[in-house]
């Protein structure tokens, strides 16, 4: 590709960009950024709720009952008429040779969407990274952003930079999502939850948009990969980034990337990439999941990874006396397209020359499983509800008799039934129960569990404990009854026996007076 001035698109003053120097790769010139936005996982689903709710009151005055009328889409058939030409004259082009040609201005016109999470422990060089990878100031660094960077909540937030990058007339819209403070906590559980979350809700704020009727503000934010920066060291990896691959990789293109790789040196870096590489397969990480394996084209992409990098956005002159991105060190100086230093070119070959189409189109596919995954779970939410005793309290009975005309072992054979499924469980419903299979969600129930039955088993002790002592007076009072009644018999007999004697010395005194009374 030939050198150029650029033409800087911006929202502000117009402006140029001459080429610093040779570079055997395509040179990015982009605008500044025009546009950054902060989402946390407290409003990732808030930023489209209004156009969702206006498009959803309109979808309440539709008659759910005309969906009724039409045929499921199994019977729909098409006829198929293919029929044999002969070509008339073959020098006579109708222009379908210039469709290609037709598809490359659209693309120049329109523009290519490309959304890229770049995440990672904290300085570990993601911000160099993507400035050094698109040539252009698209992230700040803490040091100029620190005001900024301590009003949100590390871990907590994500931050969305979008900016418009052009080159030879072709127009790319980048969208670069960071976690800033990523694994800085001291305790980081579920640290990657924010990461996963923000994927997901971006894929399902689409399927919700896609069921609106008016789609003229439908935004496409899926994410289309994912580099995950590893920390050069010895130690090997982190159980933080291993648990947090594992969550990104069936959910993006993952891409491992070892950063500031000059920390380590060339024996040290070999055996590193090999440990990565082991942790891999171990734990059944699957980098760049969404693409084919078996394709040839990308056995290039599977066989770098994990890449190496150093970046720089220092210009420096080498030895020939040439203007090139370099880390200048006492010892000597390291460039950063030079692939026996860094794999920064064949990362950017592979990410933008190559296949960055290829990341875009596969997102797709975590876009219809997802799409898949939300659609059954209110068709099951809604077999669910007509097995419940108390359904008139839930639903209206307009409602249930539409949801009692559903095949619930066949949702396909539904066709267009099925929409009316999705009105009655809407939005809310989906959020509620997808807060539920949250892992956090998930862990903090069996938290909360594990403490009540710790409570329950120290009321209980103590309830056992108190109900022995009881046991234990009781058995010592019924002694004690015991006993007494023991001395009250004993009395008894003693009073018996005394009033034996009373009434036989009354008896023998009675006798001798009577005998006293014969002899007078």
């Amino acid at each position: 590709m030939t050198e150029s001035s650029l033409k800087l698109k911006a929202e502000g003053e117009p402006g140029s960009y001459e080429a610093p120097g040779p570079c055997d790769t395509s040179t990015f010139v982009s605008s500044k950024v025009s546009h950054r936005e902060t989402l946390s996982t407290e409003n990732t689903e808030v930023e489209l709720e209004d156009m969702l709710d206006i498009n959803s009151k309109k979808t309440e005055d539709i008659n759910l009952k005309l969906l009724f009328d039409l045929p499921p889409l199994n019977d729909w058939k098409t006829k198929k008429n293919v029929k044999e030409t002969k070509t008339i004259d073959e020098n006579y082009s109708i222009g379908i040779d210039m469709i290609p040609h037709q598809r490359e201005l659209l693309t120049q016109n329109r523009g290519i969407n490309f959304t890229m999470m770049v995440a990672g422990q904290v300085g570990i060089g993601k911000t160099t990274f993507v400035n050094t990878l698109f040539n252009s100031t698209v992230l700040e660094h803490n040091s100029a952003n620190k005001n900024k960077a301590q009003s949100h909540t590390r871990t907590k937030s994500i931050m969305s930079y979008k900016t418009q990058l052009i080159f030879d007339k072709t127009v790319l819209n980048l969208n670069i999502i960071d976690t800033p403070g990523f694994g800085s906590k001291i305790d980081n559980s579920f640290s990657w939850v924010t990461l996963v979350d923000y994927i997901e809700d971006q894929t399902r704020r689409l399927v919700f948009q896609d069921e609106q009727p008016d789609r003229s503000l439908r935004q496409d934010n899926k994410i289309h990969c994912c580099l995950y920066f590893l920390e050069p060291t010895n130690k090997g990896v982190a159980s933080l980034d291993i648990i947090t691959m594992k969550a990104l990789a069936p959910k993006v293109n993952l891409i491992p990337v070892i950063g500031k790789a000059d920390c380590l040196d060339e024996n040290e870096l070999e055996n590193y990439k090999e440990t990565v590489k082991s942790i891999l397969k171990r734990y059944n990480i699957q980098p760049c999941q969404f693409l084919n394996k078996n394709d040839k084209s990308f056995s290039e992409l599977f066989d770098s990874i994990p890449f190496s990098v150093i970046c720089s956005e220092t210009m420096v002159r080498n030895n020939e006396n040439v203007l090139v991105r370099a880390r200048k060190y006492k010892w000597g100086t390291i460039e950063i397209e030079n692939s026996k230093h860094s794999d920064f070119t064949k990362l950017r070959e592979l990410l933008i020359g190559k296949h960055l189409v290829d990341f875009v189109t596969s997102a797709e596919i975590y876009f219809e499983k997802c799409r898949t995954e939300l659609l059954t779970i209110r068709l099951q939410g809604a077999s669910e509800a007509l097995t419940l005793e108390d359904q008139d309290s839930i639903l209206q009975q307009q409602e249930i008799d539409i949801l009692k005309t559903l095949n619930y072992d066949n949702y396909d054979s539904n066709g267009l039934k099925n929409y009316a499924c999705y009105q009655i469980f809407n939005k809310k419903y989906v959020q509620d129960v997808l807060i539920q299979q949250k892992q956090e969600f998930q862990f903090t129930k069996e938290e909360m569990r594990k403490k009540l039955s710790l409570v329950f088993e120290l009321k209980n002790e103590k309830f056992k404990n108190w109900e022995n002592s009881l046991e234990k007076k009781q058995s010592a009072f019924k002694k004690m009854v015991e006993s007494e009644k023991r001395i009250l018999y004993d009395l008894n007999n003693e009073c018996e026996a005394l009033q034996m004697q009373i009434s036989s010395v009354q008896n023998n005194n009675n006798s001798s007076k009577e005998a006293i009374k014969q002899k007078v």
